[in-house]
């Protein structure tokens, strides 16, 4: 959120204190990545995103239309058969999480939806905003 306060209007203070937690959270992360690596575990890059999808009683997906992705890893859960492997897509099965970890450098607000067959009919939508 604070990259957005340039360019959003943002006071004086606002846009100076979001500069301070920017500044703050590369260092965090910096620390996290160091701290992960000497004990031997996976250390996602730095500009990664992670999705996670915890889906009670029935089946699920969830697909963004036109948010182009570059996938860390692979995703669990499953990524839809047949999608293209840009795109956004967490499959789960009844009473199971999917997760995702992907990079994207288009910002904007995204809609996604179910697209198991009378989902999206039946209101399982939402909206997604990358900054």
């Amino acid at each position: 959120m604070c990259k957005l306060a340039p360019t959003n209007g943002a006071s004086e203070p606002v846009r100076i204190l979001c500069e301070r937690i920017i500044v703050g959270q590369g260092d965090e992360i910096a620390l996290m990545q160091s701290w992960l690596q000497d004990r031997g575990e996976k250390v996602p890059p730095a500009d990664a995103t992670h999705l996670r999808m915890t889906m009670d009683g029935m089946e699920h997906d969830m697909m963004v239309d036109g948010l182009r992705i570059e996938m860390v890893g692979k995703a669990a859960g499953g990524h839809h058969a047949g999608a293209p492997a840009d795109t956004l897509v967490v499959h789960t099965m009844a009473n199971e999480n999917g997760s995702i970890t992907f990079r994207t450098d288009q910002r904007g607000t995204y809609q996604f939806y179910c697209t198991l067959p009378g989902h999206r009919d039946a209101g399982m939508v939402g909206e997604m905003t990358v900054v």
